[in-house]
């Protein structure tokens, strides 16, 4: 998972990399008496492009089930936010990539791109994240109790702090959650944001404020 912003500097530089060393392996040739054609280069550099890393075809096709509730939210007029939760993968640093995907079919802002540092820098939000690799021994009020000095949050403005960002849905992925904190994190969002609008075996829907609708 690396931003497109950091990849085109990188393609450039090591196209011109290439661009050198195709150069000199041709003049090189020339010079011992064996000839190759410019077209040799040109059909090496289509074949990778083409079949190799990362292949463009055959195109890639992947079957995604689409949860009813993004939708729903592409009808609702207002700006507002969506949530998605938890914010990484179990046992992994990457974000959910499917959270782009539903995004396309929502069109509202989300908590994931290189703008949003704030989820990263918020200590409760950083703590989660870490929950999605290692789970804590406690109960997650437990574990936040535990917390000593000025990084601590009260949990209790969680939900006022996401309204006042403007996010009026907050949905969690269930099938994302670290397994041995599924049902730690649904008594947890329940008791912190209320009973969940919409809930399915894959996800629970919370409707944190009709405020930010206008």
């Amino acid at each position: 998972e690396v931003p497109w912003e950091y990849i085109l500097p990188a393609l450039f530089f090591l196209s011109i990399s290439a661009a050198m060393g195709a150069e000199h392996i041709i003049q090189k040739s020339h010079n011992k008496g064996i000839p190759i054609p410019k077209s040799i280069p040109i059909a090496l550099l289509l074949t990778e492009w083409l079949f190799v890393s990362p292949a463009i075809t055959p195109i890639p096709t992947a079957t995604v089930t689409i949860p009813e509730v993004y939708v729903n939210i592409a009808t609702e007029d207002g700006e507002f936010a969506v949530f998605d939760f938890p914010s990484l993968h179990p046992n992994s640093q990457l974000a959910p990539e499917v959270y782009l995907f539903y995004q396309s079919i929502h069109n509202k802002p989300i908590p994931y791109s290189i703008q949003e540092s704030w989820l990263h820098s918020n200590p409760f939000w950083r703590q989660l994240m870490l929950w999605q690799q290692h789970p804590p021994k406690g109960t997650i009020e437990e574990e936040l109790k535990n917390c000593v000095g000025k990084n601590c949050i009260q949990v209790e403005t969680i939900k006022s702090d996401l309204t006042q960002k403007g996010f009026q849905y907050f949905i969690v992925h269930l099938e994302l959650l670290h397994p041995q904190m599924k049902n730690e994190y649904q008594s947890f969002w329940r008791r912190l944001l209320g009973e969940p609008i919409v809930a399915s075996e894959s996800t629970e829907v919370f409707l944190l404020s009709l405020t930010s609708k206008e």
